[in-house]
């Protein structure tokens, strides 16, 4: 829609009708003027159709009937619409006297006029023609300083007289307000046909607005995208493609109608922002942005009224905004559903891989057991020196599989989540100190010193799960004994905080001078199969299992477990559990 008046006129009255203009202060007119005389002149034939000659036109045809209903139509003249200046009625009073009215334009330009309408530049033709007129008139507007000049030459070269009638150009100043104001009227009609247009788009749209929201798959949100926008402009061909790391690629139609788009070629063009008209200039593409980020680019093309592309334009970006968001939240959506496929299915290939170890456990645990059964009775019998070395090696390799065994099978329990935890009564300090005496032996022989420590305070009686506890003493403790030689190795309890009425904090710490850990590796140790270096699985054995086993016992018992350590300078595991302090039936 046009924001300014475009008005034509007569270029006889170009002078008067620009000083209108520039005294009423009307600055949304363009005043242009038509270059033909007055035989040739199209708004006084009243053949004008263009759109932009409407005020004019109007005008001219208006006069012109004026002038035919003062019965002047065969008489000649020389300018018929010169009483514009004047108005009709003192114009018909004069003309009625036999005057022959001219304006201040037309006089300055009086040898081309006379030349038109006689045929010929002969100035005896032209003299003997205006003479033939009858009296001449000048209806002076004031806004040409020279026609003086110009009216005494006429005068002299044609030898007549003409008289002066100074005019205020009431009249005409009142039918170009007029056009003016009608013009306006006309914007502000156009103006609230559009927001009605507008209002009718935005109704539709927010009608259609939360079927979409609720829509979790991008397929089906592209087609009721695309919906929208074909029902808000009427475009038959439409594509949307993603950019940057949004689905690279791929590239939606409406109704899956593949066609020449130039969605590849807006890729290529780092420049564009955000609209751009599409080479056959019936529609345009815009760009799909979120907070800053551009998403991905909209071609709507084939639109059935392309003089209306700013209106769409306009539309679509408020349409566009809130579809961003829509894409946003599928994006996430799928995300989300993706990353929950993908842990459900982790979760489920987890629980078949635990319930495998634990049954591979099991069915390797049986025929061990009476394999090592066989062990025994056979060294119960009478055997060489050879036979008993022998024997040895088999039953300290049948012991170390069998933990082993144990250390899967208590971890795939775990983890499966078929543990359950006993609530009984059990002395804190006796178990430790049985625990301790079990690895006596085996930390004498390579040369170690045990340690026991126990706290004054701690409760004589406990209730809760003592043989996890003793699972989780044992693995440290034995880690200790294997990893030292020649050193010490502490055992401790102590007492911990009072954390409810009923439950009672204790802290176990197991310290010794062993080979240590290095420090950049000591979170790697409660991961599952976690081992220091690969050489030590070789030399020390194990699975890998014990402490991972061991955290997910203590986590269950309601504690945590901390290691610190220093290279060839030992190791400090400690870690904390709740008991209960009087006896109740619940079990974790």
């Amino acid at each position: 829609m046009e924001d300014r008046m475009k008005l034509i006129t007569c270029r006889f009255f170009y002078a008067e009708a620009l000083h209108i203009i520039e005294t009423e202060k009307l600055s949304d007119v363009d005043l242009e003027f038509t270059k033909a005389g007055c035989n040739n002149c199209r708004l006084a034939q009243s053949e004008v159709t263009d759109p932009d000659f409407l005020s004019s036109t109007q005008m001219m045809r208006i006069e012109t009937q004026v002038y035919n209903q003062m019965g002047r139509t065969t008489s000649p003249v020389l300018q018929r619409c010169a009483f514009l200046l004047l108005g009709s009625t003192l114009a018909s009073h004069l003309i009625k006297r036999g005057e022959v009215l001219v304006s201040p334009g037309w006089l300055m330009n009086w040898q081309q006029q006379l030349s038109e309408m006689t045929g010929t530049g002969d100035l005896q033709v032209h003299k003997s023609y205006v003479k033939s007129l009858g009296s001449l008139r000048l209806l002076d507007s004031g806004v040409y300083p020279e026609v003086h000049q110009h009216c005494a030459a006429f005068q002299e070269a044609l030898d007549v007289q003409v008289a002066y009638l100074p005019v205020g150009m009431d009249y005409y100043r009142e039918k170009l307000l007029n056009y003016h104001c009608q013009w306006r009227m006309s914007q502000t009609n156009t103006q609230m046909k559009q927001k009605t247009r507008q209002i009718s788009a935005y109704t539709l749209f927010f009608e259609k607005l939360p079927e979409a929201a609720s829509i979790n798959q991008m397929d089906e949100l592209m087609d009721r995208g695309f919906d929208i926008f074909a029902t808000l402009t009427g475009a038959t061909r439409m594509a949307f493609r993603f950019a940057g790391d949004y689905q690279v690629g791929t590239t939606y139609y409406y109704r899956h109608q593949h066609y020449a788009s130039e969605l590849d070629a807006i890729l290529e063009q780092p420049e564009f922002t955000q609209y751009r008209q599409t080479a056959n200039g019936t529609g345009f593409i815009m760009g799909i942005r979120h907070q800053e980020q551009m998403i991905g680019y909209m071609e709507i093309d084939d639109i059935p009224v392309p003089a209306y592309l700013s209106y769409y334009m306009d539309l679509a970006q408020m349409v566009g905004g809130i579809f961003a968001l829509l894409l946003v939240n599928v994006l996430r959506n799928e995300t989300l559903h993706r990353v929950k496929e993908e842990a459900r299915a982790e979760k489920m290939a987890n629980q078949a891989k635990n319930h495998f170890l634990a049954n591979m456990s099991h069915e390797i645990r049986t025929p061990m057991n009476g394999f090592q059964g066989m062990l025994q009775l056979m060294q119960m019998t009478e055997l060489t020196d050879e036979q008993e070395e022998y024997l040895t090696y088999a039953q300290t390799a049948a012991d170390r599989l069998l933990r082993v065994m144990d250390d899967i099978l208590n971890y795939s329990r775990i983890e499966a989540e078929r543990i359950a935890f006993l609530s009984a009564a059990f002395q804190p300090a006796a178990l430790l100190q049985e625990t301790v005496e079990l690895f006596e032996v085996a930390a004498k022989n390579q040369g170690n010193e045990m340690i026991m420590h126990v706290a004054e305070e701690i409760p004589l009686t406990l209730w809760g799960d003592p043989f996890k506890l003793r699972q989780v003493l044992s693995n440290l403790i034995g880690n200790a004994v294997k990893f030292t030689r020649s050193g010490r190795i502490t055992v401790s309890l102590d007492k911990g905080n009072q954390m409810e009425s009923n439950k009672q904090q204790l802290i176990f710490t197991v310290k010794d001078t062993g080979i240590g850990i290095d420090e950049s590796k000591l979170e790697m140790i409660f991961e599952r199969f976690g081992q220091v270096e690969p050489v030590d699985t070789r030399r020390y054995g194990g699975t890998g299992l014990g402490l991972t086993t061991a955290k997910m016992l203590v986590e269950k018992m309601g504690g945590t477990i901390q290691v610190t350590s220093r290279k060839n300078v030992g190791s400090t595991f400690s870690f904390t559990a709740l008991f209960d302090t009087h006896e109740t039936s619940e079990q974790a």
